[in-house]
């Protein structure tokens, strides 16, 4: 009788015999520790941080959600999936009296799931051992981007460990002998995955090109084995779209009753379980979504450079990033074909520079910038792609190339799962760099793919350099170094500089000042729940409007004639008391930072050549929140026109004092990565400024 794998070549070819699949209980207590750290790690001092304007914004929902006036939903705040979490929490949570529907319990579903993506991973022991997977949990344990967004109310660790779980069930699905409830159970979370967020699309845009790619694989195999005198050492007939239809086929009705499963877990969910008040459809609630940050993506709004996300990746996991590169060097230098391959890299690097430059310049351009004189025009191909500087089309090309070549060398060492890694990986880096909005949570979904990725290589290595001890003593050694300076900047982080801007994953964040006039409404709205005691105004209504939920004792938003007289703490903008001359007069007001971000601009260390690339800066940074008193300067009533001169100056001289060139731009770089001090950050912090105001 033939065998499950000799019938299935798909099973045969991604089946690696392994010496480290077998748990025993060393191996369980390791584990069993590495849970208690993450816990230690998630859920202490949770609700010490301000909390964020996207987080208010989730839990305050999450909060209407759990009284059951949740009527509609808005496309600002993606899958509606987080928002019923965090209803069902708080509603548990009030009724058995633990938590409530508080500052912890809002932030307890994403610390939960920067916990629970272990169990995931340990069912990838197939395919990563059980060296791989230790590697992999350490590092995402130790990793300050996980650290802290585990440790933060939006939905990007429930993505996590809802992509880790769909990609244990399709792996389970292929190799199991009984797939029904893996077929099924593929279906629910890849539903579960359009319910969280919208870029879940960009997973099964990648997932349908890797089953394209290996098609194409296929029949090159298939190709290749039928010439005279060359020998064949690929990865088996390895063809996955052939397989998935096959088993589609075969198990229709299993893969029929999934997709039906996985469409009403969708119409579940965004009807509210088939709310009346909402839309009737999946489809009309899915295409709204779209459309808003399809806007976005054009609008730009969240602006960022095509290689926003490198510069973070190599700051917070300095180890994963040289790994994978040194990895894809070391895979080139083996290969006979190393210095074709190194040609091909520098060939795609120099012809997307030299498009970009023609897109930005034209041929007559580049002539004239050889002489040393710029001429500038349109970048038609760069805007498309959103990108600022021909070398970043350059970027892009390499990426797409390192990517396609990673991918066919884990082809040919019969290494499926590496070669989906690699891919996945590839493609992340060039999505998020194309978006058109960029924040800093993004780059976990660029990071999970590498950080496994690097778990694989690093089990790999250390399965064959078992012979050396001394050279796997040293990799302990570095590899331990690398954990701990993770795990200091964790920690500094996480407790230290939560709101700090100078981080570059604290993004807009909250500032402690704000926290505590949060909760001081909050005392007051406890004291004298009946009283109309507060007033809220502005940019302040988010996140003072989820410190104060629950009571309705305030006038929230733009009122032209409060009740002064009843008001015992007021919040309002900066304008909004210049307009209103009454409330310095009533009350006594001081200024209070409400946000703080702080984007670094592009470094130019050679002076001169920069200065003739660059030419002159076409991008304005304008200063979206001004203080009211900067613009008392210029009058009562200022024109229109002294209006646009105060502004253009304003952007001037941030636009100068943000370009730095040389080495004082290195010296300064030196400040920030070692102790993150943000170069000039009285002009680039980008404050935003609120009057908090109480009765004379």
């Amino acid at each position: 009788m033939t065998s499950p794998e000799k019938a299935d070549p798909l099973a045969r070819a991604s089946r690696r015999p392994r010496l480290d699949e077998r748990w025993d209980w060393m191996w369980i207590l390791v584990f069993i520790g590495l849970l208690g750290f993450l816990a230690l790690t998630r859920l202490y001092a949770l609700d010490a941080k301000p909390f964020h304007h996207d987080e208010s914004l989730f839990a305050y929902y999450g909060w209407i959600q759990s009284t059951g006036d949740y009527a509609s939903h808005d496309p600002l705040l993606h899958g509606p999936l987080q928002i019923q979490i965090l209803g069902f929490v708080f509603a548990v949570g009030r009724k058995l009296g633990i938590l409530g529907d508080g500052f912890m319990a809002a932030r307890l579903p994403a610390a939960l799931c920067g916990i629970a993506f272990v169990f995931p991973l340990l069912g990838l022991r197939r395919q990563l051992g059980r060296l791989g997977i230790l590697f992999a949990i350490v590092i995402l344990s130790v990793s300050p981007a996980f650290w802290y967004y585990s440790r933060f109310c939006r939905n990007e660790m429930l993505m996590v460990f809802v992509t880790l779980a769909l990609t244990l069930a399709i792996l389970r699905a292929w190799r199991s002998r009984r797939p029904a409830r893996w077929i099924a159970g593929s279906c629910l979370l890849g539903a579960a995955l359009l319910c969280v967020k919208e870029n879940a699309l960009f997973l099964l845009f990648d997932a349908a090109t890797f089953l394209v790619l290996t098609g194409l694989f296929a029949v090159w195999v298939a190709r290749s084995r039928t010439k005279p005198g060359r020998p064949w050492v690929g990865a088996g007939h390895i063809s996955v779209p052939r397989a998935f239809f096959r088993s589609v086929a075969r198990r229709r009705y299993i893969w029929i009753t999934g997709f039906a499963m996985g469409l009403v877990l969708l119409q579940v969910v965004y009807t509210n379980g088939f709310n009346t008040d909402w839309k009737p459809s999946f489809f009309g609630h899915y295409g709204k979504i779209l459309d808003y940050w399809t806007d976005q993506h054009q609008e730009q709004r969240l602006y960022g450079e095509f290689h926003y996300y490198l510069p973070i990746i190599a700051l917070y996991e300095p180890f994963v990033s040289f790994l994978v590169v040194a990895a894809l060097v070391s895979t080139a230098c083996r290969d006979r074909r190393f210095l074709p391959g190194l040609l091909l890299t520098i060939l795609a690097a120099g012809l997307g520079t030299l498009i970009g430059e023609y897109d930005r310049r034209g041929w007559e351009g580049i002539v004239r910038l050889a002489q040393g004189m710029a001429t500038f025009r349109t970048p038609v191909l760069l805007t498309s792609f959103h990108m600022t500087q021909p070398w970043q089309l350059g970027l892009a090309f390499v990426i797409g190339w390192l990517t396609l070549f990673g991918t066919w060398k884990a082809f040919r060492a019969r290494r499926l799962f590496r070669a989906w890694l690699v891919w996945w990986t590839g493609l992340s880096l060039l999505q998020y760099g194309y978006a058109g909005e960029k924040v800093p949570w993004l780059a976990i979904h660029i990071l999970l793919p590498m950080i496994l990725l690097t778990a694989d290589l690093m089990a790999a290595w250390w399965r064959k350099s078992t012979d050396s001890f001394a050279l796997q003593q040293a990799f302990a050694v570095v590899f331990t170094i690398c954990c701990v300076v993770n795990l200091a900047q964790g920690y500094r982080l996480c407790f230290v500089h939560p709101t700090n801007p100078g981080e570059l994953l604290v993004y807009n964040h909250t500032q402690p000042q704000m926290h505590r006039v949060g909760l001081e409404m909050r005392d007051l709205c406890k004291a004298s729940p009946k009283d109309k005691s507060l007033f809220i105004q502005g940019e302040a209504v988010w996140p003072l409007i989820w410190y104060i939920h629950g009571f309705d004792n305030s006038y929230v938003g733009s009122v032209d004639d409060p009740a002064w007289t009843q008001t015992r703490l007021l919040v309002c903008d900066l304008d909004y008391a210049y307009n209103h001359p009454e409330i310095e007069e009533r009350f006594e007001l001081a200024c209070v930072p409400l946000r703080r971000a702080w984007m670094p601009e592009p470094l130019h260390p050679f002076t001169p050549l920069a200065k003739v690339v660059d030419g002159p800066r076409q991008r304005p940074s304008p200063r979206e929140d001004r203080p009211a008193a900067d613009l008392r300067s210029l009058g009562d009533n200022p024109s229109t026109e002294d209006l646009a001169e105060w502004a253009e100056g304003e952007n001037r001289e941030i636009r100068e004092a943000r370009t730095m060139y040389g080495s004082r731009a290195w010296q300064t770089l030196a400040r920030y990565v070692v102790n993150r001090i943000p170069w000039d950050a009285r002009k680039s912090a980008q404050p935003v400024e609120v009057y908090v105001g109480r009765p004379r």
